[in-house]
């Protein structure tokens, strides 16, 4: 028997097959996992491939959403828009029947109170009549006796005599004692509009016609025609329209002519009274007629005011334009200067005063000027005292700096169509409607002489 060990080769067979038997697992399974790695990697990249046509997806969906939601946000703003539009003509609509219901009301009334209206009305001319014919009666009384409105007057430079000049052309010189010195006719048959006394003793006087005139007459002495500005006729006239303002330089070198045609444009010529010519004429000054002028006491500006409702200032030298002030609501029929140079004052149609500064060319406040308009504003002396004549015959007297009124002038004659002050301030001069004049006080407001004419 043979021995179990004795052959290797017997042995060696079995050993061969469990080899095979034991590698065959190891190679399906291999097998099995590259399959698997090479399913998963293709499910891989069809996840990927899924993926990226999802975010693309997604994205074309919110730029999507994000257009239509910003083309709502448009439709809703332009719904609102039209809403507010609608509510608005709706507002309107309401607002207008309102006032059509107001309309309406008031016609009914008006309609019903018509009677009395006109019954009213029939009295009013009834009663206008009677007083024009009394007025025509009392202008005719007036005329008979030969008596005339007073239109400017003022005092002469030596304080020694007062002046005034009435509306038919009559000037007539006193002493401060009221006793006449000179009285003469300076225009003949024109009306007189306008007059100022010179640094040298003289009466410059300006007619109200087309042409304009302006003479010049010595207040002492053999009464002598100087000078006469502008001529019969329109074209040998150097002024436009009517002469309604007058004012000369502190030296007495210039004298400033305002007027110009009303609606039109206004005038200002600074004329020289040495050379006898026109030494400036400001370019389009107002566009409307200039109603009153001043120089400032250093002489080197000028202030105007007009019926366009500007007061301007201008430069004398060159004769720029330095500044414009607005505010006014009517005819600024007069200006002033204070002695510093600082603030201006203008009288106005509307019966009011108002100060100016300067420097800003701001308000600084506004004044009651009475019953009528303003005729006169002038600062008396170097103070903040400012009188201002108007038409209701009373002279009030403020402090510019605090607006308030230290004193009121009763003429008690009838309407003022003129003032004047001294430079000192120490006397004030009316004219008023009745051929009258009065010299107060400016410190006490008493007066001093008059009246004349009454």
């Amino acid at each position: 028997m043979p021995s179990p060990l004795a052959s290797p080769a017997s042995t060696a067979e079995p050993t061969d097959d469990r080899a095979t038997d034991e590698s065959a697992p190891k190679l399906a399974l291999a097998t099995a996992v590259d399959n698997l790695a090479q399913s998963l990697a293709a499910l891989g990249e069809n996840r990927t491939q899924q993926l990226e046509d999802l975010t693309g997806k997604i994205d074309a969906l919110a730029a999507a959403v994000t257009e239509q939601t910003a083309t709502a946000a448009a439709e809703k703003e332009a719904l609102e828009k039209q809403k507010e539009e609608r509510e608005k003509a709706v507002s309107e609509a309401q607002e207008e029947k309102r006032d059509a219901d107001d309309l309406v009301r008031r016609a009914e009334e008006g309609v019903e109170a018509s009677t009395v209206v006109v019954a009213q009305a029939t009295a009013a001319a009834d009663q206008f009549e009677q007083a024009l014919g009394a007025r025509q009666q009392q202008l005719a009384s007036l005329e008979q006796s030969g008596r005339r409105p007073c239109v400017a007057a003022g005092p002469t430079t030596d304080g020694k005599h007062v002046w005034f000049a009435d509306q038919g052309g009559n000037v007539h010189v006193l002493g401060i004692d009221g006793r006449s010195t000179a009285a003469w006719n300076a225009t003949g048959e024109l009306d007189l509009a306008a007059a100022c006394v010179t640094t040298d003793g003289r009466i410059d006087i300006a007619g109200e016609t087309p042409q304009a005139a302006l003479q010049s007459w010595a207040i002492r002495g053999q009464w002598a025609l100087r000078q006469t500005i502008g001529g019969p006729s329109a074209a040998d006239s150097l002024l436009q329209g009517r002469v309604l303002a007058l004012d000369f330089s502190p030296d007495g070198r210039l004298l400033a002519i305002g007027g110009g045609i009303a609606a039109q444009e206004g005038q200002v010529v600074l004329w020289n009274l040495e050379q006898k010519q026109i030494e400036r004429a400001l370019d389009k000054p107002h566009d409307d007629v200039v109603l009153g002028l001043q120089f400032s006491r250093d002489g080197t500006r000028l202030a105007t005011s007009s019926a366009d409702r500007l007061m301007k200032v201008f430069d004398v030298e060159d004769g720029r334009m330095l500044k414009v002030f607005e505010g006014h609501a009517h005819h600024v029929l007069d200006v002033a200067w204070r002695a510093s140079g600082l603030q201006l004052a203008t009288g106005r149609s509307d019966k009011t005063v108002k100060v100016w500064d300067f420097s800003t060319g701001e308000q600084i406040r506004t004044l009651p000027a009475g019953k009528e308009e303003v005729i006169g504003v002038e600062f008396l002396g170097v103070g903040s005292l400012l009188a201002v004549a108007a038409g209701d015959g009373v002279v009030r007297i403020y402090n510019a700096d605090d607006g308030k009124q230290a004193r009121a002038i009763t003429s008690g004659g009838g309407y003022l169509f003129t003032s004047a002050a001294d430079s000192a301030g120490d006397k004030i001069l009316v004219g008023g409607a009745r051929q009258f004049w009065q010299v107060y006080s400016g410190g006490d407001g008493a007066k001093l002489h008059g009246p004349v004419g009454e």
